[in-house]
């Protein structure tokens, strides 16, 4: 079954309830921006000097819902029915999830994000239980590793089993818990690593998604060299933000 919900509707949700749970240090840097702001030189996002301790990528699909025998997982026998399926963006079309992969490996927090429900009223009933990270799937592009091919692949997941990658089914996560979990790899994260960071560490990180882009060659096209210099005058966070945005295709938290 399709879902429901809109892409937007459970990504407002779920940004909201890690606000709520991470508050009083959680500032969200701006979101959903389909296009880069000119100004004057460090201008473009209206952000304060003061930078967040550490950020958080988040990637939002949706969940489409399994229910019938013919599915192929059901058929395979490796997970009863129902669950969910998580699509990811075929190679043939986008770059996504290998710019996702090379994002992972210059800084640890980046996860895929997808609701455990698909129905407006399962939406609104954990947004309103402040449930919607307990009710979400959450997976680092690394555990789903290089895509085999360009054709269409799937994640597919049920609590309390093994965590599948298809079309040729491969184990990736030998049991799906809570979404809980998630806060809890974050709390562990600011504990060990989340200092207090300088300007020229975002500047770094900056530079670092740049180079990233440089060597995959459709986003490498679209970038041009002007675009570059423009954002060589801008905040860190303010370019941190604008290719999360338009090049990663996910949106960036800043957690203080």
């Amino acid at each position: 079954m399709r879902p429901e919900i809109s892409e937007f509707s459970y990504a407002y949700a779920l940004v909201e309830s890690i606000k709520r749970r991470l508050l009083p240090s959680f500032r969200a840097a701006p979101l959903f921006l389909s296009h880069f702001q000119e100004g004057k030189k460090g201008g473009g996002f209206d952000v304060a000097l003061t930078y967040p301790s550490f950020l958080i990528f988040l990637q939002f699909k949706l969940s489409h819902y399994m229910v019938r025998k013919t599915a192929f997982e059901a058929r395979q026998r490796l997970l009863p029915l129902p669950f969910y399926r998580m699509y990811l963006m075929p190679l043939k079309y986008s770059e996504q999830h290998n710019l996702l992969l090379d994002l992972e490996s210059q800084y640890k927090l980046v996860f895929y994000a997808a609701p455990k429900f698909h129905l407006t009223t399962h939406l609104n009933d954990a947004y309103i239980k402040d449930e919607v990270i307990e009710r979400s799937f959450f997976i680092r592009p690394k555990e789903i590793g290089p895509l085999p091919d360009d054709e269409r692949h799937y994640v597919s997941f049920r609590d309390g089993s093994p965590v599948y990658l298809c079309s040729e089914p491969k184990i990736i996560r030998e049991h799906e818990g809570k979404g809980s979990s998630f806060l809890e790899e974050i709390s562990k994260f600011k504990k060990s690593e989340g200092k207090k960071p300088s300007r020229e560490k975002y500047s770094k990180l900056s530079r670092g998604m740049l180079s990233i882009l440089s060597k995959h060659e459709r986003t490498k096209r679209r970038l041009t060299s002007r675009e570059v210099e423009k954002l060589a005058d801008r905040e860190p966070l303010s370019v941190i933000n604008h290719l999360a945005w338009s090049f990663f295709h996910c949106v960036v938290l800043g957690v203080e």
